[in-house]
């Protein structure tokens, strides 16, 4: 695993500590705590619990592959950071 640190790359041991920061205020947004999955496809990480955000659009709920429309358990949200008010992504 690594960090991205003034636009290089940084070697992070196993079992560190990861903090999720705002890109241009350095807030801090949430941790690896927190952390329940990623998608690297949708290019999105998933968290349990983030501070420091606000709802940029409602949510995006995921349907289920069924094909009836109902929605699974997982919906998307863009987040904006409370201090700075710049779009969070990765």
């Amino acid at each position: 695993m690594s960090k991205v640190e003034k636009d290089k790359e940084v070697p992070v041991k196993a079992g560190s500590p990861l903090v999720l920061q705002c890109r241009r205020c350095w807030r801090i947004l949430g941790d690896n705590w927190a952390f329940e999955s990623s998608d690297p496809v949708a290019n999105t990480i998933s968290l349990r619990g983030v501070s420091n955000v606000s709802m940029v659009d409602h949510p995006v709920v995921s349907k289920d592959g069924s094909g009836n429309g109902s929605p699974s358990s997982s919906s998307n949200v863009k987040l904006k950071c409370v201090g700075c008010e710049s779009v969070v992504s990765i």
